[in-house]
Parts: C-alpha cells; sequence; structure tokens
C-alpha cells in the first residue's frame, strides 16, 4: 500500500512494489502514479489470474477486461502469448465447452452463433462448435415436451410453443413440422 501526500492510497500488489523498486520516502511524480494505479495497482499478471478463477475465459474476452482496466495493449499481447503457451487459455476448450453447453440447453444454431460471437470466440473455431449442437429436430421436440406437457393438443399452449421456439431461434417451418407431428401422436389433425 502506498499513501500520497495528498491523502490518497494506493493499493499495489507485492510484484508491483517490487518490480517499481518503490521505497518509504521515495517521491513519485504525476506519471509514476498514474502508471501504478493502472488496473488498481495490480501485476497484469495478477489481474489476469484473478479473472481467470472465476471462470474460462476466451483470449477476446480477457484481452477486453485488461484494457477496462486500463492496461496497455503491448503489456497485454505478451500476456496472452504466455498465457495461451502455458494452457491457461484456450479458444478451442472454452468453444468446446461452450458448445456443450448450449448442446445441453437445446439453443438453436442462430442462438448458439449469437453466444459464440458475444463470447468473442474466432470465427474459425465456430464451424466445429455448431456441428456440437443436437440437431434442431430433436431439440425442437425436447423442448416442446417439456413446455406442453400435460397441456395436451391446447391451441393456446400450442401457439405459445410456436412462439416461445421461434424466439429461441428455431426455423418457423422446423416448429411447425415438430408441432405438427407432436398433434399427430396425440391424434389431432388441426392444422397449424
Amino acid at each position: 500500500m502506498v499513501k500520497l501526500d495528498d491523502g490518497r492510497v494506493l493499493r499495489l500488489s507485492p510484484r508491483t512494489a517490487e518490480e517499481n523498486a518503490l521505497k518509504v520516502g521515495m517521491s513519485l511524480d504525476s506519471e509514476d502514479i498514474e502508471r501504478l494505479s493502472v488496473g488498481g495497482g495490480r501485476h497484469i499478471r495478477d489481474a489476469a489470474a484473478a479473472l481467470l478463477s472465476g471462470r474460462e475465459l476466451t483470449e477476446g474476452q480477457l484481452r477486453d477486461r485488461l484494457s477496462e482496466r486500463g492496461y496497455d495493449g503491448e503489456s497485454i499481447d505478451g500476456l496472452i502469448e504466455d498465457f495461451t503457451r502455458w494452457g491457461l487459455i484456450d479458444d478451442r476448450r472454452y468453444c468446446e465447452l461452450l458448445a456443450a453447453y448450449c448442446s445441453r440447453k437445446n439453443m438453436s444454431r442462430r442462438a448458439m452463433e449469437n453466444e459464440l460471437y458475444k463470447r468473442k470466440v474466432p470465427r474459425e473455431l465456430w464451424a466445429e462448435a455448431l456441428e456440437m449442437l443436437k440437431p434442431a429436430a430433436d431439440a425442437i421436440e425436447e423442448l416442446l415436451e417439456a413446455r406442453l406437457k400435460g397441456r395436451g393438443a391446447d391451441p393456446s399452449a400450442i401457439d405459445s410453443a410456436m412462439r416461445y421456439l421461434c424466439g429461441r431461434g428455431f426455423d418457423s417451418r422446423e416448429v411447425r413440422n415438430a408441432l405438427r407431428n407432436y398433434r399427430e401422436d396425440l391424434g389431432e389433425d388441426d392444422q397449424l
């Protein structure tokens, strides 16, 4: 911790204090103070490790979060290179975990593409991840069974299920086909 003459306090990691050879009574100019207060005084590796301790992040997510904390691009590039080499960030592994999650949640292809984009997964990994999704017909069928459980072919429930599935990004033709099959299984012949 560094206490400044104006009463402000900078909380620095021991590594940051050591790297900057800080000593009691040392004079700091405004540039030194600004440089030391980047990222709340934490060394970039400490900040990155703290961010990654909570959950997996893509390279793009980590880069953005460090940049938001004031770290410069050159420092971030070096850290990303080291963390990638050490296996601490791995966009392919992250992509596989996300694809498995999306598949378990019966997400549509469109919804998964939105997740991949939002989480800054490199586009070259998208095709492989999208192949891991359940076929849309299977996902729609599972969601329909859960949504309409015990409600039979009630027209308002069918309409609600249609809006729900289309809202989740499924193609309306696929949803209509699945609803038609569902109603046929119940012995209903009404058109959709």
